[in-house]
């Protein structure tokens, strides 16, 4: 990459800046990438052979996680329990819990315990039987592998390396 010159401090700051936001944004796009991925792993995986399927995206579990900017610099992996569709709850044998239950689908899928409970045959129950750990823990033990590596190959792309 090609040298660059500043004519003031306030150029070189904004120049920094929208790579930096860049960079972040970038990076906050593949840890939601790799949740999609563990999801599929864990939660999904385990229907592969099935005959009952549970939805993925499109009001699906999978579609619940998003990343919002919540600040400069900052960026938010959010379970959004209204992107889930009631069909989903009521697809995966959870739809005789009173109420909208949308927002406990994340402990549901990673609590064997509350898995069973609700008669939701995958994700935790799979991990249970293979020794796994759950969706959560596999994803925050990955992404502090990560995270690191998506930064530095994401500055190398502008040039920049971390000291």
């Amino acid at each position: 990459m090609a040298s660059k010159e500043f004519n003031n401090p306030i150029e070189m700051t904004n120049y920094f800046d929208d790579i930096l936001e860049k960079v972040i944004d970038e990076v906050s796009n593949k840890m939601l990438e790799h949740m999609h991925n563990i999801l599929d792993e864990t939660v999904y995986y385990p229907h592969k052979n099935a005959q009952y399927v549970p939805l993925k995206e499109n009001g699906g579990f999978w579609a619940g996680w998003t990343i919002e900017k919540t600040q400069d610099y900052v960026r938010t992996l959010l379970f959004d329990p209204n992107k889930l569709s009631l069909d989903y709850i009521q697809g995966s044998h959870l739809g005789d819990w009173e109420g909208d239950i949308r927002n406990k689908m994340p402990s549901v899928l990673s609590d064997y315990q509350l898995n069973q409970e609700h008669s939701y045959n995958g994700g935790a129950t799979y991990l249970n039987e293979t020794g796994s750990v759950s969706y959560w823990d596999m994803f925050q033990m990955q992404l502090n592998q990560k995270i690191r590596e998506w930064f530095d190959e994401s500055l190398n792309k502008y040039g920049i390396k971390r000291g």
